[in-house]
């Protein structure tokens, strides 16, 4: 047992800990506008081992230097009959007011012109492994270049989890 218990415990606070990590997700949805990059409303918390995420100012915090599998989920409304550029969008600043943002990873996606008469949904995917700086902060955005905008849906169009947002620093690199 106290082997069990030593081994928990260097995994969680040792050099082998796979930390900091958060893994959040929007409860609600967020209005998008056309023709913009808008901030996905990731607004509750499954866990966060530094406290680092901000659940009204929807980004994040590096709070050590490292490198950081990265993992986004949006699940977007599309446009009806039209061919659009959308997709999701990562941004760092140095400062937690985004005043002079950088993108740094953009998963862009074209929609195919087609003959709906319903509104599909899509869901993307953002899976990357980048290196950061403590005292980055880290912020994610839609865009949809044309039509009415829509929305990334979270848990209130009755699909828990539908868009997701984690991160976890890598150990051993």
């Amino acid at each position: 047992m106290a082997i069990t218990k030593l081994i928990a415990d260097s995994i969680t606070s040792g050099a082998i800990a796979n930390t900091p990590a958060f893994s959040s997700y929007a409860s609600g949805e967020t209005t998008c506008s056309s023709g913009a990059y808008t901030v996905i409303q990731y607004n509750t918390k499954e866990f966060d081992t530094d406290t680092k995420f901000n659940t009204s100012g929807y980004y994040y915090e590096i709070p050590t230097t490292g490198k950081y599998q990265i993992n986004i989920q949006a699940r977007a409304s599309n446009q009806n009959n039209a061919q659009y550029y959308y997709g999701i969008a990562l941004y760092k600043d140095t400062s937690s007011g985004f005043g002079s943002e950088t993108q740094i990873a953009f998963q862009r996606y074209f929609s195919g012109y087609g003959n709906h008469t319903y509104s599909p949904e899509v869901n993307h995917h953002l899976v990357d492994c980048m290196s950061f700086t403590a005292g980055e902060f880290l912020r994610v955005k839609w865009y949809i270049s044309g039509g009415n905008g829509g929305a990334v849906y979270g848990n209130s169009s009755g699909q828990p989890r539908s868009s997701t947002w984690s991160m976890t620093k890598l150990i051993g690199i």
